[in-house]
């Protein structure tokens, strides 16, 4: 369908909300589908979205050596730290780490 509606911009075509630990499933999921549309249209667009939440599930996350490198970082094996990333300045629900 997409190929024969010719879209150039897929929006949210993968979305996460509060499963950032899960991420790289759907990513490995949608990959193979992503690659076989580029085949036949190279120029197609696919948006990617992870909301604006972040749970105390992203401890469980490795920081990928490409964002140590991209920052001129010295690469590390470490995880992302919950408490390091949240905002400070208002109070946080630390179950949902939503804005309360």
């Amino acid at each position: 369908m997409l190929l024969n509606i010719k879209a150039k911009f897929v929006g949210r075509a993968l979305m996460c909300w509060a499963r950032e630990a899960e991420l790289e499933t759907p990513l490995a999921h949608a990959k193979p589908f992503i690659e076989r549309i580029h085949q036949a249209d190279p120029d197609v667009a696919f948006q990617g979205a992870a909301f604006e939440i972040v749970s105390q599930n992203v401890e469980k996350i490795a920081i990928p050596p490409r964002v140590f490198e991209e920052f001129g970082l010295p690469v590390t094996n470490r995880n992302f730290q919950f408490g390091d990333i949240i905002y400070t300045t208002a109070a946080i629900n630390s179950e949902t780490a939503s804005l309360t």
